[in-house]
Order: structure tokens, then C-alpha cells, then sequence
């Protein structure tokens, strides 16, 4: 028998399937197209997200490397700073982080 769809071979099956699919996607595939056309929205929006993250991630550093010594220590100390870009210098290397 087959199923209350009325579903009763593979190719009808298969033609559900995929129709459920499609449906599925379409709109994934929308969203995927409006920004892929507007790159710069794109950037714009990881550099805001990237900013709120090291704003949050800022305080937690800066415990984490005392805590360690690496920044803020008695006589000094590794000093580690993040540039425009988001790159973490430390003690004047600048190591990536994208």
C-alpha cells in the first residue's frame, strides 16, 4: 500500500522529495542571492559583529592576561593589543585573527 499522500511508486517519491526540497530552499537561496549582491552589507556586518565581540571579549582578555602575567605584570609584562583590524599584537607581533 501506500502512504495518505497517495504515494504509491518511487518516481512519485522522488517528485515529493523533491518539491519538498525546492520549497525548503527557496528562500535560503533568496537571502543567499540579496547578499551576495551587497558585499558591503556583508563586511559592514562582520565588522559590527566583530567590534561587539572584542568589546564582550575585552575584559575577559584583559583578566585572563593578568591573571597569567602577560599584561599588567610587576616590571612589565607582555603587552597584547588588538588593531583596527582585529589582529592581536603581541609585545609588537602581530599575529591574525581572521
Amino acid at each position: 500500500g501506500g502512504s495518505a499522500d497517495g504515494i504509491t511508486t518511487y518516481g512519485a517519491l522522488k517528485s515529493a522529495v523533491t518539491e519538498a526540497v525546492v520549497t525548503v530552499l527557496e528562500p535560503l537561496q533568496k537571502s543567499y542571492a540579496e547578499l551576495a549582491a551587497d558585499p558591503a552589507y556583508v563586511d559592514s556586518v562582520f565588522a559590527d559583529g566583530s567590534a561587539r565581540a572584542r568589546e564582550v571579549a575585552a575584559s575577559v582578555l584583559a583578566d585572563a592576561t593578568a591573571a597569567m602575567g602577560l599584561c599588567g605584570a610587576p616590571g612589565g609584562g607582555l603587552q597584547v593589543s588588538p588593531d583596527v583590524r582585529g589582529n592581536l599584537h603581541f609585545g609588537g607581533v602581530a599575529t591574525a585573527t581572521k
